[in-house]
């Protein structure tokens, strides 16, 4: 016996923690981590005007908005317009729509 074996005398394993079979380890199936995804979801106008016969032909502009447009906010907002003869329809980024006359039109265009 040696010094360091005499000083910590080590006591037996059981039977349950000794390996009898080192050689082939047990695999279990692991599951795959979930992606997290880090990009917002697309908004349904944000690339594309609306569909429908109201916004064909709508072009992207910046407004100025007070209280002329509730639905779409207020401040400056980026929307599609189709601009006609008496009306503007304007859409946002989300798909809300308001209906502004020419002139008010005008007057909110940045």
């Amino acid at each position: 016996m040696t010094l360091i074996e005499s000083t910590y005398l080590m006591p037996e394993l059981p039977d349950f923690l000794r390996h009898s079979d080192l050689s082939k380890p047990n695999r279990t199936r692991r599951h795959k981590p979930k992606r997290i995804k880090f990009m917002h979801k697309r908004l349904p106008c944000e690339n594309k005007p609306p569909k429908g016969k109201k916004f064909l032909g709508a072009e992207r502009i910046r407004v100025m908005l007070k209280d002329e447009a509730p639905r779409i906010g207020s401040g400056y907002r980026s929307a599609w317009a189709k601009v006609g003869r008496k009306w503007v329809w304007l859409c946002d980024s989300m798909g809300n729509t308001a209906k502004l006359d020419v002139a008010t039109y005008r007057r909110v265009k940045a």
